[in-house]
């Protein structure tokens, strides 16, 4: 138990330690919202924001969904088309849409913000019969269109970078409920997994850490807790009850940890070959799986 409780307090200072001072100069972060289609991160040029519990994305995403666009600036008015010419039109300000010839009502109208326009991703999507999932562990939005499914392709074989790539790109299921953690400011996102392998993982805010195994294509919750005083569990869920559970055995000998703060810098933590604590800079991300990296020694 010590030699876990010194690793959680290890890592928890390495993951922790360069995003307070930048909360100490700073006021509240909101967490950005990754946007993940048919099982691939996707690249937009402002982050998606969630308004009275929906999920609202700047246009310019829309192509990333197979989707065109087109602004008129006289009506303010976005026309929304897929490739069986379906049309959906939306005007900034107003809870009236179109789906076609029919009129529909929306729950958040589209919006000017930042200097773009944003528009309900649920709506538009479902209109063109696609499928949306707010993942409420990581928060992301996965937007699966109706001819696919919500999973990656098998990466068995390939690099151990690949693999742990799509490993995060699954969404993550739970059976058990949740530790609800008051929403508070962002201070960055980390996985750990254990040393040369894809198929396990845990996934932590900083403040709460979530326990993954993967199944037959499937990402699967096993437990959480969330941090305490000297890395100890103020909170617990699912198959985690105290800091000695076998599910968090493999974590202990030889992690590897992949981290994304604020800025979008990622770095990625691991022990060298001498047993000394190493951390590797890897720039900024420019999509969310840039995180994962591939580090020396096929760790």
């Amino acid at each position: 138990m010590k030699k876990l409780l010194a690793l959680l307090g290890v890592t928890t200072t390495l993951l922790c330690g360069s995003a307070t001072s930048a909360m100490a100069a700073s006021d509240y972060v909101q967490r950005p919202i990754p946007i993940n289609v048919n099982g691939q991160f996707v690249q937009t040029d402002a982050n998606p924001e969630k308004i009275n519990n929906r999920i609202l994305v700047p246009i310019r995403a829309l192509s990333s969904l197979g989707l065109e666009y087109n602004w008129n600036g006289g009506t303010k008015t976005v026309s929304i088309t897929n490739a069986d010419k379906n049309q959906v039109k939306v005007t900034l300000n107003s809870k009236t849409s179109w789906s076609n010839e029919k009129k529909l009502t929306l729950d958040v109208p589209a919006q000017m913000r930042h200097g773009r326009v944003y528009v309900p991703i649920r709506f538009v999507s479902e209109a063109f019969g696609s499928h949306v999932q707010l993942e409420p562990i990581r928060q992301i939005l996965f937007v699966t269109s109706g001819n696919n499914i919500n999973t990656k392709v098998d990466e068995a074989g390939k690099d151990l970078k690949t693999e742990r790539q799509a490993a995060i790109s699954l969404p993550i299921q739970a059976d058990f409920k949740l530790i609800n953690s008051p929403q508070k400011s962002y201070i960055g996102e980390a996985y750990t997994f254990p040393a040369g392998q894809a198929d396990q993982y845990t996934y932590t805010d900083q403040r709460t850490a979530t326990v993954v195994k993967i199944k037959d294509g499937k990402a699967i919750a096993v437990g959480q807790y969330s941090y305490g005083a000297l890395a100890d569990f103020s909170a617990v869920a699912g198959e985690i009850k105290t800091n000695t559970d076998s599910a968090l055995r493999p974590f202990i000998a030889d992690p590897v940890s992949f981290q994304i703060e604020p800025s979008n810098e990622i770095n990625a933590f691991y022990i060298d070959e001498k047993g000394n604590n190493t951390q590797l800079k890897n720039g900024i991300s420019k999509i969310y799986t840039d995180l994962i990296v591939t580090l020396p020694n096929n760790k």
